[in-house]
């Protein structure tokens, strides 16, 4: 399929690259590009290929199944991806699922052509590296989520991870909240109203918002 350079500029694989390279990019490689529903499954281990997939549109969402349940570990918005593990990491199997939070797009590139391109464009490899730093740092902090000591430390870290996956607001589902963090769910509301009453959370109606992401890390 034909893809327009300008597409290009929502991707951050291609953050720094001239015109003419994203150019010379879209008319030599042939990406596909495939529409999703809501609750459609997008991307899993048992039946994706190697590839690396890029939201155009919609959202999405990353989930870790566990017995008749899941978690969802992160949201996918536009210029967003996934996959990257999957083109790097060997023959290891992809822990995770990508569904269709919302009806979305997705822009997929095969592991030949992200190879390529990492071989071929400096700038492109160095974007790479920087996307796997951030994700390092990000399981770190997912980590001190389930090591910190009082329940006020994992809840902060915990809402943390969310704020720097998801934004300001986000629904937060208090049961599984106390389950991630191993905790009971009165405790988990106790620290929810210290944080609220310290002016750096604001929550109703199954809803939080992020007032002061710096408290958060304070605590």
């Amino acid at each position: 399929m034909e893809i327009n350079y300008k597409l290009l500029d929502s991707i951050f694989l291609f953050d720094g690259l001239c015109e003419g390279d994203k150019k010379r990019i879209s008319d030599n490689l042939s990406p596909r590009v495939r529409e999703y529903h809501r609750g459609e499954l997008i991307f899993s281990g048992e039946s994706a290929e190697k590839c690396v997939g890029f939201v155009l549109s919609g959202e999405c969402e990353v989930r870790r199944t566990r017995e008749d349940d899941f978690v969802i570990l992160n949201t996918l918005t536009k210029g967003s991806s996934f996959g990257i593990l999957s083109v790097f990491a060997a023959d290891d199997e992809f822990p995770t699922l990508i569904f269709a939070r919302k009806n979305a797009a997705v822009l997929f590139f095969s592991d030949f052509e992200i190879k390529s391109l990492v071989e071929e464009y400096p700038k492109i490899s160095l974007n790479v590296i920087d996307f796997l730093s951030k994700r390092i740092i990000f399981l770190n902090k997912k980590i001190a989520t389930y090591s910190g000591g009082s329940v006020n430390e994992k809840l902060s870290s915990y809402l943390y991870t969310k704020y720097l996956s998801e934004g300001d607001e986000f629904p937060l589902n208090c049961k599984r909240c106390s389950e991630a963090l191993g905790v009971g769910r009165a405790s988990v509301y106790r620290a929810l109203e210290a944080l609220a009453s310290g002016g750096i959370i604001t929550f109703n109606d199954k809803k939080i918002k992020i007032n002061d992401p710096s408290g958060l890390e304070r605590n």
